[in-house]
């Protein structure tokens, strides 16, 4: 290759540079004044900070229980890790850290799910605060474990609550839903073979617990306390051998 034609591919190469450098910035926002100039190096330190706020706050829950943290699994430990460092939200941080205590915890029976890292990385914290509230009336109410089927929270009253706009709080239910940490009700028919079935409902109103939902929830809120003043409503399913009009049974 002639000096020339190097000299004009090395230009164009620095070039690119910059301009994918100017690109981030716009992008970064606020946080383009803090990566200033040095931007690989300032991103390695923005993620290694936000790494080690999440592994104080580890230690300190299980510290304050008196416990030390056991090695996680790396399956679980290093995607937690890469994903805490991109966090900007305290409220946030908190649900890695408590994830990541839950992980450590070495009186703990059963290993954190990995999934449950990719979850959380799916959550907005609208939704994560929606779905904390959604536990929290849950366990207020006394739904017992039996009744997560048929007994549930009532969405409206859950928007209500939080002040959410219909059309985010909507899109917050429908992730929720999607990820399976709620459910909306099922019912139970006994025509079919003269057993009982179970058939889920498509239906968003009323938000019932899973399983999924109980044990993350559980796992991203340890060491913090729950959502004050959830009073927002349940619901019973009635005998639905007759009717599924279940909205107008209220509890």
């Amino acid at each position: 290759m002639e000096p020339q034609s190097a000299k004009l591919i090395v230009g164009a190469a620095s070039g690119t540079v910059q301009e994918a450098k100017g690109l981030i910035g716009r992008f970064l926002g606020p946080a383009c004044d803090e990566i200033g100039g040095y931007l690989a190096d300032k991103v390695r330190l923005f993620r290694l900070n936000n790494q080690l706020r999440v592994l104080r706050k580890a230690v300190d829950i299980l510290e304050a229980e008196g416990l030390t943290p056991r090695a996680v699994n790396l399956k679980t430990l290093v995607p937690l890790l890469d994903a805490a460092a991109l966090e900007e939200t305290d409220n946030m941080a908190d649900r890695w850290a408590a994830l990541l205590a839950t992980a450590a915890d070495p009186k703990a029976l059963d290993v954190v799910n990995p999934s449950f890292v990719e979850i959380l990385k799916q959550l907005s914290p609208s939704e994560a605060q929606v779905l904390d509230l959604i536990y929290h009336a849950i366990n207020e109410l006394g739904i017992r474990r039996n009744e997560w089927k048929s007994r549930g929270i009532i969405a409206e009253n859950v928007r209500t609550h939080l002040r959410l706009e219909p059309t985010s709080f909507q899109v917050a239910v429908d992730n929720l839903l999607r990820l399976r940490l709620v459910a909306p009700p099922a019912v139970g028919l006994d025509f079919i073979d003269h057993q009982q079935h179970l058939f889920q409902l498509s239906n968003g109103h009323l938000l019932c617990a899973t399983d999924l939902g109980f044990a993350f929830t559980r796992a991203c809120r340890r060491g913090t306390k729950a959502s004050e003043g959830a009073s927002v409503g349940s619901q019973t399913e009635p005998d639905v051998k007759h009717t599924i009009n279940y909205l107008s049974t209220w509890q």
